[in-house]
């Protein structure tokens, strides 16, 4: 079961990169401010057991170091998470693999990474693996540097449906990773405090919310669904979270977006608080395809972004506009909290001639400290192969991916981007590269010579 339930995940992957058509091209004046570079090419080098396309977005720490997984890399092509840090030299990358999924027998260590890795105030990462584990429907895990962090240890914190069987309501299927409060701060998790995270199939197969609780001294961790999804009449309340997590504000309340489900059926933004007596009430702030020809978007994807002014910010992959090979591009839009929510689009994607601008936006928006936007779509900009975008109070093309022979630069970026302290850019793209399984890549930010800093 555990293998056919890998094949089909890794080959999902796949499909979705064969789902992409031709566009014209875009420059806008921002891209000359960043220098693109390929810090590592997924398989490059090497034997892939079996697809090493990456999906899931970049974890950055204080030091500047890179962590990320890939679904089908490594011994044993289950995947693996891997490190990319910077060398003494100031100009290249080290790549090294922190965990080989598969490596224990029967695969008990799990399989199949799709979302973000969190860390710890220790350094500690976290993750969700999709199958595998001694259910077959994935772990939760914890990797553990030691003092010099040459090498992690690598513990099972909670495995799905250790009983296995065909079904599994606690999560059977897309998992995309692990939130807790205080990470819409950027504040690193405290090991302590309870851990949400989302299925797309858990629940009653239409998706679900979960937290997993440690005890007092760490020994175990106990998993309960607080919410599943499609609760009442036609789904009104949504279904089907898909790539994105939950967050939480100061208040403990999460909130997320479902693809389906709602008023019109095209998703939600969804907020869940806690009713202090140990429940949890979900509430729609927006049911898309409210305005119309579905101008505020369909079909939101990621998770959301929460602003210093409380707004919630994300993208959808489906709106008004429509792309090159016939589909709806997908909008940015941000809700602004008050009875009702209000919605408003930042911007529509395939506005330029042939999308040069852009479309199907997939993976997690970041703000910087100047509150513009950053974010990556998959499809779009010259080559048809996805961009890196910002929105200050204009919107701006930072890179169009394939501009380099044979994809070298990559193409369809995927899971979201990270910035460092400096404000480069970095990301993954799902295949391209030297490989063509896809890369690590930094758009580094260009300091005018002699500028006042």
């Amino acid at each position: 079961m555990y293998s056919e339930r890998l094949a089909v995940l890794v080959r999902s992957v796949a499909a979705v990169a064969t789902m992409f058509g031709v566009a014209a091209g875009l420059m806008s004046a921002s891209a000359q401010a960043y220098t693109f570079k390929v810090l590592h090419s997924v398989c490059e080098g090497t034997t892939c057991a079996g697809n090493g396309e990456t999906t899931g977005g970049l974890l950055i720490d204080a030091a500047g170091n890179l962590y990320g997984t890939s679904v089908g890399d490594g011994a044993y092509g289950a995947g693996v998470v891997f490190e990319i840090s910077p060398a003494a030299d100031g100009k290249t990358w080290n790549y090294r693999v922190l965990h080989d999924f598969c490596s224990r027998p029967a695969c008990d260590d799990g399989a199949v990474v799709w979302g973000t890795l969190i860390a710890d105030t220790a350094g500690s990462l976290y993750g969700v693996t999709t199958v595998a584990g001694k259910g077959t429907f994935g772990t939760v895990f914890k990797l553990s540097p030691n003092a010099d962090r040459s090498s992690w240890a690598y513990r099972v914190l909670h495995t799905f449906c250790p009983q296995g069987g065909s079904y599994c309501p606690e999560s059977d299927g897309f998992d995309f990773g692990l939130t807790y409060a205080g990470a819409a701060t950027g504040a690193p998790y405290d090991g302590r405090s309870p851990l949400y995270g989302t299925s797309l199939f858990g629940g009653a197969s239409a998706g679900n919310v979960f937290v997993l609780t440690p005890s007092p001294k760490k020994t175990r961790w106990s998993f309960r669904q607080i919410y599943a999804f499609c609760a009442v009449s036609n789904c009104a309340d949504g279904m089907d979270p898909w790539m994105g997590n939950v967050i939480a504000d100061a208040a403990g309340n999460l909130y997320g977006v479902t693809m389906a489900g709602g008023a019109h059926g095209t998703g939600v933004v969804y907020a869940l608080s806690p009713d202090g007596h140990g429940g949890w009430s979900e509430r729609v702030l927006h049911s898309f395809c409210s305005w119309a020809d579905c101008a505020d978007g369909q079909r939101p994807i990621g998770s959301l972004l929460l602003d210093g002014a409380g707004n919630l910010v994300g993208t959808t992959q489906g709106g008004a506009s429509t792309c090159a090979d016939g589909t709806n591009c997908g909008v940015v839009f941000k809700l602004t909290p008050g009875s009702p929510w209000k919605e408003t689009v930042l911007h529509r994607f395939c506005k330029q001639s042939g999308c040069a601008d852009g479309s199907d936006p997939q993976g997690d928006l970041l703000i910087d400290a100047q509150g513009r936007l950053f974010g990556a779509t998959s499809k779009g900009g010259s080559q048809n192969s996805g961009t890196v975008f910002m929105i200050d109070t204009h919107y701006h093309v930072l890179h169009s991916f394939c501009a380099e022979t044979n994809c070298a630069d990559g193409e369809y970026p995927w899971g979201g981007i990270a910035m460092n302290a400096a404000g480069s850019i970095f990301g993954v793209t799902q295949l391209g590269g030297a490989a063509g399984d896809g890369e690590v890549f930094e758009l580094a930010k260009w300091v005018q010579p002699n500028a006042v800093r």
